[in-house]
């Protein structure tokens, strides 16, 4: 897999060294208010879930969700990628961001290019993005990157979602 880079991040493939950097953020408020408590208590259930559910992903689809580093000093923020989920025709933007990297259009910026570059990915014409209509930022950022309201449907946990589409 490729690494990409804009003028101030990286965005790579994740792998096993960046479990304490997966556990710190699957552990925000905001990722479990908005995303969900996946239940990671300590660094060696975030090291399952990596080789459980990411890494996977790579191997099964071409893509999945890539960490996002600063690119002058390689120190992992956030993670931003694609997800094929059983329940949604076409693959789903996904992206969360440490609380101190807020804000400061990290997650637009990685976005972006990897929607800029979804031919390396075998994507085709169409990306989803599903969130919960009260995570305001989540949708204002999608909405300005070109994604455009749905409607709600409900999820493989039977809560219903936001559902965000873009024609590529």
């Amino acid at each position: 897999m490729v690494t990409l880079k804009a003028d101030r991040i990286l965005i790579s493939p994740l792998s096993v060294a960046d479990t304490n950097f997966l556990f710190k953020l699957m552990n925000t408020p905001k990722w479990k208010k908005y995303i969900g408590d996946r239940n990671i208590k300590n660094p060696a259930d975030a090291k399952t879930y990596l080789k459980s559910s990411i890494l996977p992903s790579y191997q099964k689809y071409g893509f999945g969700l890539f960490g996002v580093r600063l690119r002058a000093t390689d120190q992992p923020m956030g993670i931003c990628g694609f997800l094929q989920r059983d329940y949604l025709p076409h693959p789903d933007l996904g992206f969360a961001i440490l609380p101190d990297f807020e804000r400061k259009g990290y997650i637009h910026e990685a976005a972006d290019l990897l929607l800029a570059n979804k031919g390396l990915f075998a994507i085709d014409n169409k990306v989803l993005a599903i969130t919960t209509p009260e995570n305001h930022a989540s949708v204002a950022l999608l909405e300005k990157l070109g994604f455009i309201q749905k409607g709600n449907i409900p999820t493989d946990t039977k809560e219903e979602v936001l559902l965000l589409e873009k024609e590529l």
